[in-house]
């Protein structure tokens, strides 16, 4: 082995030793938590979560229906973007700064030559459609929730008292239609109302064209589905995300996408098909200077509403876009930002890795590091501290210090980290 073989080996070891997790969670919605994770695989036309899993321990991930799999989150990536192991290996370690620019030149242009390890046979690249503009995406968005059918008293009651929500709240969910030719007929008229051709859904997530019938669709969500508005920084809507009325938590929140629906020998009959990753869901507060970060709509509103902080709400809790939240932070002067994790974070040890290495980043961009934190016996997440706790959650929260956490499983992480 060649010097420069030797180079590039160790460049694919420092590579390789990334949570796996964090670089299949930085491309898909994983759910759940603990040493296994679920998603909808992206190498067949997935509708239910259940078959695609991604084990932490044995760092692993497999998909049980189509039977893609492998080791680690680097080739997840490579199959997923239909790359060589090298190609993949120098566009993950870029992505999340584990590689230099340096070493990323050491990288030859005709990867097949490499020696270190040979490619792996992979499913050909998913063709996936490009997002609608941000004010386009906002009118198909406005014009799909003005159609869908109104929530009724009962269902705004329940999900208010359930929830703890006040009526202002509201204005951040819908209740999902059922997919039906009539529904999708009011949509159009609407679409077309507002100066829109229907052939913008082919660059709308959520939906996708079916060769078979010749007409646009969407994954019918079930009965009595939430509809959950993500909204930009200014007020556009960015992305829907769905709670399903079931009792099984892992199937519970799915994304309004459409990224399956590639044309491909996993779903021939779907085209045109657009994913949603990375959505972050801004909630404007009152207090100046300080942005806070949590997972779900509903925590978002209590620290929003309750606390006063402008929140940023981002799923996958372990793949949180530190360089997106870095630029959103300093575009609009936010100097500390507040990391608010569920309170089980001790004992969740990948969700703790992630928080040591996203405040390491925030860190070196120059932003004040914080953590929201209280006893868990008080309540897992925030909006179970303040639900459970309305007269007394202010004197039971701590503000700790990002790289001061006296902690049992985080401290030693972060003095890892240095």
């Amino acid at each position: 082995m060649d010097k420069l073989d030797h180079e590039l080996k160790n460049i694919a070891e420092k590579v390789e030793a990334l949570p796996i997790e964090e670089i299949i969670g930085g491309e898909i919605e994983l759910y759940g938590g603990g040493s296994e994770r679920d998603a909808l695989c992206p190498f067949h036309n997935d509708r239910h979560i259940g078959s695609f899993k991604v084990n932490i321990n044995k760092n692993i991930w497999k998909c049980f229906s189509c039977g893609e799999g492998g080791p680690g989150g680097v080739t997840f990536y490579q199959k997923l973007h239909g790359l060589s192991y090298m190609e993949a290996v120098k566009e993950v370690g870029l992505k999340y700064h584990v590689i230099t620019n340096t070493e990323a030149a050491l990288f030859p242009k005709e990867t097949s030559s490499v020696k270190v390890i040979t490619p792996m046979h992979f499913h050909s690249v998913m063709r996936q459609n490009p997002k609608l503009p941000a004010e386009i995406l906002d009118k198909v968005y406005r014009a799909f929730i003005s159609v869908c059918p109104q929530m009724t008293g009962t269902f705004k009651q329940k999900l208010m008292k359930e929830r703890f929500l006040e009526e202002e709240d509201l204005i951040q969910f819908f209740k999902m239609p059922r997919y039906s030719a009539c529904f999708m007929a009011l949509f159009y008229r609407k679409l077309e109302e507002n100066g829109l051709h229907r052939d913008v859904l082919k660059n709308t997530p959520g939906f996708y064209y079916d060769t078979r019938y010749n007409l646009f669709k969407f994954l019918d969500p079930g009965e009595n589905a939430l509809g959950i508005i993500s909204y930009d920084a200014d007020g556009k809507i960015n992305g829907i995300q769905i709670r399903k009325d079931t009792d099984d938590k892992k199937k519970r929140y799915i994304w309004f996408s459409s990224g399956f629906a590639d044309g491909s020998s996993r779903s021939p009959y779907c085209i045109n098909g657009t994913t949603n990753s990375q959505v972050m869901d801004v909630l404007w507060g009152t207090k100046p200077g300080i942005l806070a970060c949590t997972e779900g709509k509903f925590k978002a509103i209590k620290l929003q509403r309750k606390l006063g902080y402008t929140t940023l709400n981002m799923h996958g809790v372990t793949s949180w876009p530190a360089d997106k939240v870095i630029r959103f932070a300093k575009d609009h002067q936010f100097q500390t930002v507040l990391l608010c994790y569920d309170a089980d974070i001790a004992q969740n040890d990948s969700v703790a890795r992630a928080a040591v290495k996203f405040s390491k980043k925030l860190s070196l961009a120059g932003i004040s590091v914080k953590y929201l934190t209280w006893k868990i016996t008080d309540g897992k997440g925030i909006d179970d501290l303040i639900n459970f706790n309305p007269t007394s959650y202010q004197e039971k929260i701590s503000i700790r210090d990002g790289f001061d956490f006296n902690h049992s499983v985080l401290t030693p992480l972060i003095e890892a980290a240095g």
